[in-house]
């Protein structure tokens, strides 16, 4: 005997819930990702703040390095280490929203499958 179909909107729920986890797996190496840049730049800021604000250091500016006062590369990379805390918090709320998201489609589907498995189906 062939296994019963899925409905059609518990199929969809199916690939909703797929999307959903493939969402969150894309968020948490963004977090991942973010989480190493900051690093860095924690790093690199105790550093500059153990110079003297005039002290010239040098930066890299893509495949090049740029020559800069200590007190003008501390202030570009706390800039950079706001941003990115900014970028986390709202990741952070986007892996939060798709987890809810996601459990309350589980349980749907669960109760599905527990009333298809007694033989009733949910109207």
């Amino acid at each position: 005997m062939a296994a019963p179909k899925l409905p059609p909107a518990v199929e969809q729920q199916i690939i909703q819930l797929q999307q959903l986890e493939n969402t969150i797996r894309a968020i948490q190496i963004q977090l991942d990702q973010l989480n190493r840049q900051k690093s860095e730049l924690n790093a690199a800021i105790k550093t500059l703040e153990t110079l003297p604000e005039d002290e010239m250091v040098y930066k890299s500016v893509g495949a090049i390095l740029v020559h800069d006062k200590a007190k003008n590369v501390l202030t570009e990379f706390k800039d950079k280490q706001e941003m990115i805390e900014l970028q986390m918090k709202s990741l952070e709320k986007q892996m939060q929203s798709s987890q809810q998201k996601m459990e309350e489609l589980r349980q749907k589907l669960t109760t599905f499958l527990q009333q298809a498995g007694s033989g009733t189906f949910p109207s």
